[in-house]
């Protein structure tokens, strides 16, 4: 007998409620991060989720695109993940990179994958570490995904690339491109203090979500 993964099980699943208008096993993020998203947006808009894993495991996006008709952009490293992102998001436009800042000259960024629904680490000199294989994915800035989609005004960054938020921040040029509003996780307080002391010319953290998740506002947004 041939038994199909847990993983696709679970999406066929969701699938079949979401064939049938239901939304009962589409709302993956962390610890009702959705609900609280969902006092910030009243209206349709646009998306970066850095870190998208599979595209559904806890995602900050999947609903807002399947159900409130948002577009946006997805971003994974990992290829395995990447794989069945290009299945649970077809829609979306989907770069298989690891972000960087810009001042990372090599073409590719060394990464180790640490289980099968993973996040990376990135490293610069080993090829196994604690028994994990490291492979090469190809390294970008988040601006020069930006260049390439061209995107109207962006609503939302969610960032969670476990450890390396201000990597990735620092490959985006805020004079082109300026979220409203950034979801960053921070796996302690010192990545908190970090993010938040990064972000500070910019925007204002004005929520915490989860004890790992912070919610960050453009600091132009506050008059309106």
């Amino acid at each position: 007998m041939h038994i199909l993964p847990l993983w696709l099980l679970t999406t066929l699943r969701r699938k079949l409620f979401e064939y049938a208008g239901s939304d009962r096993f589409s709302k993956p993020a962390y610890q009702g991060i959705q609900a609280r998203l969902n006092n910030y947006f009243e209206k349709p808009g646009f998306f970066i989720e850095a870190g998208a894993v599979d595209g559904f495991f806890e995602s900050n996006t999947y609903y807002l695109e399947r159900f409130c008709n948002w577009k946006g952009i997805l971003i994974e490293p990992v290829p395995h993940m990447y794989k069945r992102l290009a299945v649970n998001r077809s829609k979306t436009k989907r770069f298989n990179c690891a972000l960087v800042p810009p001042d990372y000259t090599v073409p590719t960024v060394p990464i180790t994958v640490n289980h099968a629904i993973s996040t990376v680490i990135i490293r610069d000199d080993f090829k196994v570490t604690n028994g994990k294989p490291v492979i090469d994915v190809p390294a970008r800035t988040l601006t020069s995904v930006l260049d390439e989609v061209k995107p109207p005004q962006i609503d939302l960054l969610s960032l969670d690339v476990e450890g390396f938020e201000i990597a990735a921040l620092q490959g985006l040029d805020f004079e082109k491109y300026k979220p409203d509003y950034i979801l960053v996780e921070c796996l302690n307080e010192q990545a908190k203090n970090a993010i938040s002391t990064y972000l500070g010319e910019h925007y204002t953290m004005i929520e915490q979500f989860s004890y790992r998740d912070y919610f960050f506002q453009a600091n132009t947004l506050s008059g309106r």
